[in-house]
């Protein structure tokens, strides 16, 4: 079963826990260069990785020149048609093989499930996922915060990411590496684009699993039996401030301070 079949099986018992409304109505939807944001008519807000193959620019990278320009015409388009949809009938796009559609149902979910009622584990991810000197770690998508602590406490450090940077691999460089990676942390980014399974399978010795980022759906329920053993995400707690940062081309870094971060163990 994929993933996003998993997410979408799991939601009813996750949301009848939270006592949250899987049928109510999409109020907004911005599609931002970086993230999209989904508000829900009991003003929750979630978030997730853009992924628009021309137009987005990654989750916390540099702006480059030009990169003001408007949204692509369908972009547009499909955030004026989301609004005022039920979320059933938004959610249900998640595994859209078109990554900007995929971002708004991953949104949508998050905005359902990620709420502060859930029982997050604080601190830093790494202490849940105890890093050993003689670790490979293998990073699917660049998380800053992460790289520096991660470089000094295990043997190697592998990062893989789609667009070009410093010291990091093709990101299809992962499917060779991770196998032999003792753990593995991977962008929920991979959830939209689709290519989150066969990172799963390509970690499957790995000791731990984490997908991390404010893309995370905290839906442990959907990552059982998988190889994923921690989940690392986010509740917005102020969503007009989060919207209005994606609106206009923000990403994490720029909107981390509106956010509450913590971690579930999913085994």
């Amino acid at each position: 079963m994929r993933s996003t079949d998993r997410i979408l099986q799991a939601l009813p018992g996750v949301a009848a826990m939270l006592a949250v409304d899987t049928e109510q109505i999409v109020t907004d939807v911005v599609v931002g260069r970086k993230y999209t944001g989904v508000r829900l008519a009991d003003g929750s807000v979630g978030v997730a990785l853009t992924q628009h193959p021309e137009w987005s620019e990654g989750c916390c990278g540099q702006r480059p020149r030009g990169s003001m320009a408007p949204a692509p015409s369908e972009v547009d388009a499909l955030a004026e048609s989301s609004a005022g949809q039920p979320l059933a009938q938004l959610i249900e796009h998640i595994g859209s093989r078109d990554p900007v559609i995929a971002a708004v149902a991953l949104a949508g979910v998050n905005a359902l499930i990620n709420r502060a009622e859930l029982p997050l584990m604080p601190g830093d991810l790494l202490q849940h996922l105890g890093v050993q000197s003689s670790d490979i770690v293998g990073m699917v998508g660049f998380f800053g915060p992460l790289v520096g602590p991660l470089e000094r406490d295990c043997r190697q450090l592998h990062i893989f990411e789609r667009r070009e940077a410093d010291g990091c691999l093709e990101a299809e460089e992962a499917l060779k590496l991770l196998p032999s990676c003792d753990i593995a942390v991977i962008t929920a980014g991979t959830i939209s684009n689709g290519s989150l399974d066969v990172l799963l399978a390509a970690a499957a010795t790995c000791r731990e699993v984490a997908i991390v980022g404010a893309s995370t759906p905290m839906l442990p329920a959907a990552f059982q039996g998988t190889t994923v053993t921690w989940l690392s995400g986010s509740v917005v707690a102020d969503a007009e401030a989060v919207l209005e940062v994606v609106g206009g081309g923000g990403g994490r870094r720029d909107f981390n301070r509106f956010l509450i971060k913590g971690n579930l163990a999913v085994r």
